[in-house]
């Protein structure tokens, strides 16, 4: 029987290279997955577009997804806050 342990590690917010510096041979045919323009823009409409119609005046029920650590809760909000921003600069 073997048994591997893994230590669990935080990404700071901010940290993450969408551009490899070190791509492995095995991904190099995908690099424009990992370039900035993709990492950053949203696909075209299509026909199959979807919509989460809204009521008025209503919110959502609050209910943790899933229950997570304050470090964990405070890098998530961190990594949506800056996608928010990115996205309403344009």
């Amino acid at each position: 029987m073997k048994v591997s342990l893994c230590l669990a590690t935080e990404a700071q917010a901010g940290s993450i290279n969408p551009e490899p510096q070190n791509l492995p041979v095995e991904f190099q045919e995908f690099q424009k997955v990992f370039s900035e323009e993709i990492f950053t823009t949203l696909p075209e409409h299509c026909p199959y577009d979807s919509a989460i119609d809204l009521e008025e005046d209503k919110q959502p029920p609050y209910g943790p997804i899933y229950s997570m650590t304050p470090a964990e809760r405070e890098s998530l909000k961190e990594h949506i806050d800056s996608e928010l921003g990115c996205h309403n600069q344009e």
